[in-house]
């Protein structure tokens, strides 16, 4: 009944309606993985329907880079203005999303996280959803144990997704080592390893040629208001940016928090780098001003894996509104 009244709505209009409402905004895109695999935890977005999104983006809006955006504070559209930002370096990007950019000859944003493009290591999270996914379908009475709580999928009465995002925030706010070995005791536990293929330096590289501006995802994928050191943390912000620059031979001028998520002294760290664009994930809008700011703080609305309709109600804040009415 859901999706029969989504795919109405956008039928009729609403999502047309809903973007008269973005002059003077700019609707920044949140988006990971383009796939046909499936993954009920963190499903990727299938490359027929990211395609309709290309489509639609190019049919609607002045699809720009973050670069861009100071010469249009003074130089008004008649388009509303949208920008496709991808993080984490999947390979997929580059065998599944890439192609279809150069196609409708569309730019757009990649984040890279340095040790992924290094070594082929896989993000965290990504660990996280195969240990599930493997669990679920193998009904295994899954068990987490962190700081000395355990979390069983019994206490959810056998519901996967609560139990999941349950033990995925509270894996965000402990540290990186002690997370490392939580993953690797579940692994371990399970006979399983997330084997997801990362993209590679000459393929980021590839991809720079081809109008993806590149920017930082942090050094390692940490969950950045987690650390307390400033010479960690200038680690994963600022020797982020410097290796991404040496390897591309350009500027690096975006960063875009690992799992939204930051901390005061992440924010200080911040502050005085020499990012020009700081992208968060709070589906909202950014305002598109003559304020000569220093640093931009940029919002992003993130796509699921959903019908393409419904996509486009997301992407035009349908959701965010129908909640705050709600």
């Amino acid at each position: 009944m859901k999706d029969l009244i989504l795919n109405n709505l956008y039928r009729l209009g609403a999502a047309d309606l809903l973007r008269q409402q973005k002059k003077n905004a700019v609707t920044v895109l949140s988006l990971h993985r383009i796939s046909n695999e499936r993954n009920t935890f963190w499903n990727p977005i299938k490359p027929s329907t990211f395609e309709e999104l290309l489509k639609y983006a190019k049919r609607h809006y002045r699809v720009v880079s973050f670069q861009e955006l100071d010469d249009l504070k003074s130089n008004p559209t008649d388009k509303p203005i949208l920008i496709l930002s991808f993080d984490d370096g999947y390979y997929d990007f580059y065998e599944h999303a890439l192609p279809l950019l150069v196609k409708h000859d569309l730019p757009s944003n990649h984040n890279i996280v340095n040790v992924c493009a290094d070594s082929g290591l896989v993000i965290w999270t990504e660990r996280l959803n195969v240990c599930f996914e493997h669990a679920m379908k193998n009904h295994i009475d899954l068990q987490v144990s962190i700081e000395e709580s355990n979390i069983s999928l019994q206490k959810y009465a056998g519901k996967w997704m609560p139990f999941y995002i349950d033990v995925f925030k509270r894996l965000l706010k402990v540290a990186m080592q002690e997370r490392t070995q939580i993953l690797a005791d579940l692994e371990a536990q399970m006979g399983v390893k997330a084997e997801r293929k990362m993209m590679n330096w000459d393929q980021i590289i590839e991809c720079s040629r081809n109008h993806v501006e590149i920017g930082s995802h942090s050094y390692n994928h940490d969950s950045l208001g987690t650390i307390n050191d400033k010479t960690e943390l200038s680690r994963e912000i600022n020797t982020s940016k410097q290796d991404i620059e040496a390897k591309l031979g350009m500027p690096i001028n975006v960063f875009a928090l690992p799992n939204g998520q930051t901390g005061a002294l992440a924010d200080e760290v911040l502050a005085a780098s020499d990012y020009r664009f700081i992208l968060y994930a709070n589906d909202r809008l950014t305002e598109l001003r003559n304020k000569d700011d220093r640093q931009w703080k940029i919002s992003r609305i993130n796509l699921i894996d959903e019908p393409f309709q419904q996509m486009a109600l997301r992407m035009e804040l349908f959701h965010q509104k129908l909640r705050r009415n709600g």
